[in-house]
């Protein structure tokens, strides 16, 4: 076979078949919706580069494309998650350490964490504070925020990285225990 560019009809070919990439993607990440953004975000690479890519075989290339992406996702979120267990194993030793010592200093300062955090979510638009909330003190998932305010996922996720930029810029490394104690304050 001899390389070629993809051309408008191949790529609306390809989209055709996307319930079968989105199926493939399920197969990686195990999530639908995630795996629906993937390939929505493998058309958009695509279409961004239609006309540049020389390929023997569109559909191998896009599902080469989708898999790649897929992968990125999967080590993202480990990467992510073991981020987040040490961050949060710290948080927890340094919870117990204010617990052991009662100490005076540590109570003030959480305290100020605590009234920085809430004046940042405060700040924040409306739906920003409320996704970020729903996600990382309620616990609920992308999806069940998304069918909650009637917004897709992708729309979740900016919204939350939105906060955690947000909130990362006033509290730096203590963005861990300023969720704790938030936690704390609203659930004791």
């Amino acid at each position: 076979m001899q390389k070629k560019t993809i051309s408008l009809d191949e790529f609306h070919e390809l989209y055709r078949l996307k319930q079968n990439y989105v199926s493939v993607a399920n197969s990686y990440v195990q999530e639908w919706e995630k795996a629906e953004d993937i390939v929505a975000d493998s058309y958009m690479y695509l279409l961004e580069n239609i006309g540049h890519i020389e390929v023997e075989n569109p559909n191998g290339y896009f599902l080469g494309v989708v898999r790649h992406k897929c992968l990125d996702e999967l080590r993202h979120g480990k990467t992510t998650r073991k981020v987040q267990e040490r961050i949060y194993e710290n948080i927890r030793k340094a919870d117990m350490e204010m617990l052991a010592e009662q100490d005076v200093n540590h109570i003030l300062f959480g305290n100020e964490v605590s009234r920085i955090f809430r004046e940042q979510l405060a700040k924040m638009p409306d739906l920003t504070s409320a996704v970020f909330v729903e996600s990382r003190i309620r616990g609920k998932t992308h999806g069940e925020i998304s069918s909650e305010f009637g917004i897709p996922v992708r729309s979740v996720t900016y919204e939350i990285s939105k906060a955690i930029r947000i909130l990362r810029k006033s509290l730096g490394e203590y963005l861990g225990l300023a969720i704790l104690l938030y936690l704390a304050i609203t659930r004791g």
